[in-house]
């Protein structure tokens, strides 16, 4: 469902949950759901559970991605990281 560096799989399209936070700027973003997500996957890595502690030792390198991990979840962080991710690519 996600594609990228990180890739992410899910079960059906409806991978998403909306989450509402008053203490966050914002307060409302998304999260995975994650009993529809079946793996996640660094590059050509092996597809692994999705959950914080694998995903932070694939973020680890971008302190951006950590800092939205812990203040708005792994859907935010996975987004970003691939997105970082790209950018250094490119260049």
């Amino acid at each position: 469902m996600i594609s990228g560096p990180i890739t992410v799989y899910a079960g059906s399209a409806n991978y998403l949950m909306f989450i509402d936070e008053p203490t966050l700027i914002g307060g409302i973003h998304q999260d995975f759901a994650s009993s529809e997500i079946i793996g996640i996957r660094n590059n050509d890595g092996p597809i692994e559970k999705l959950t914080k502690e694998n995903l932070l030792k694939i973020i680890a390198i971008d302190p951006k991605a950590v800092k939205l991990l812990d203040k708005k979840g792994m859907y935010e962080a996975v987004k970003k990281y691939n997105k970082d991710s790209e950018k250094t690519a490119k260049k």
